[in-house]
């Protein structure tokens, strides 16, 4: 069961706003996760290895790469997780400039004003319960 996990706020390289805001990424976000997702992205820093223990526990989705005005824009890979009670995602984008413990999250809201969120906050996020229970008889 991947549980929690724990962070920091950090302040992001301002790109995602760039790609959530493409029409592409839009469209197949709020397709595969239920909810249209605000033009920008949440990041928390962790330690690698806890982040990557978290995402192993939670089923991975993709959104695959697509070609527009002859640029190639890279696929995401998407986990679902919860944010205080609210459906998110954590996105993984195979073209990034975050290091490897940058957890971007994706909401249909502006995390930082809905929850009044600050660079240095510690939060928490979760793997949603039914992929919890999906892990547990797995597991057990």
């Amino acid at each position: 069961m991947p549980g929690a996990l724990k962070g920091i706020v950090r302040s992001g390289l301002e790109k995602g706003c760039l790609f959530l805001s493409m029409p592409e990424y839009i469209s197949r976000l709020e397709c595969l996760l239920g909810f249209r997702p605000f033009s920008g992205t949440l990041n928390i820093e962790v330690e690698e290895q806890l982040l990557e223990g978290f995402l192993k526990g939670i089923r991975e989705e993709k959104i695959e790469s697509f070609e527009k005005g002859g640029q190639v824009f890279g696929c995401l890979t998407v986990y679902r997780i919860s944010f205080k009670g609210m459906k998110a995602a954590i996105i993984r984008p195979a073209k990034t400039g975050h290091p490897g413990n940058i957890a971007e999250i994706i909401a249909p809201v502006k995390l930082r004003e809905a929850f009044a969120i600050k660079d240095g906050d510690a939060v928490e996020i979760s793997a949603p319960e039914k992929e919890s229970a999906k892990k547990k008889k797995v597991v057990g």
